[in-house]
């Protein structure tokens, strides 16, 4: 198999039953989109007070569901007994800014194009997504109200 023929076979959506190459592919991809992800986190974010640090969490959550619709896009009575029983999950740990909700997102959505070998898509919505963080940053009241915002850290004595 030429070079060529490998790229459009990863290209194009995998027909029947997926290879045990294809998942292990999948699942390195998606690792390394979630690194990708929490990087541009600690860019673009790291220094807000009242984060949570949930980029740490990135490198967990993008195999994991990676892994998770790879198994059940193969068997509908599964995915809906998966999504049956996920509706029961919440978060416990408070989300404290919206950015994390974004970023979070951002890492599902790449897992799931990896799970379902959509390579353009996850080229796309990283382009994407760097290009909007970085307008953001370098065209001051574009995205973000013109003011700043800050945190006052108070120290008093004991008396």
């Amino acid at each position: 198999m030429n070079a060529l023929s490998f790229i459009e076979r990863l290209l194009q959506a995998p027909a029947g039953e997926i290879k045990t190459t294809d998942i292990l592919l999948a699942l390195a991809v998606s690792a390394a989109a979630a690194w990708l992800a929490a990087l541009a986190y600690r860019a673009f974010y790291e220094n807000r007070a009242t984060g949570s640090q949930i980029d740490r969490s990135f490198l967990l959550i993008g195999p994991a569901v990676t892994a998770l619709f790879i198994a059940i896009q193969s068997s509908l009575p599964l995915s809906l007994g998966l999504v049956g029983a996920l509706t029961i999950v919440r978060f416990r740990t408070p989300i404290k800014e919206p950015e994390e909700i974004g970023f979070l997102m951002v890492v599902i959505a790449a897992s799931i194009a990896c799970a379902t070998f959509q390579w353009i898509l996850l080229a796309v919505l990283f382009a994407l997504g760097l290009a909007v963080l970085l307008l953001q940053r370098y065209v001051p009241g574009l995205v973000r109200s013109r003011t700043s915002d800050g945190v006052l850290l108070l120290v008093l004595d004991g008396e």
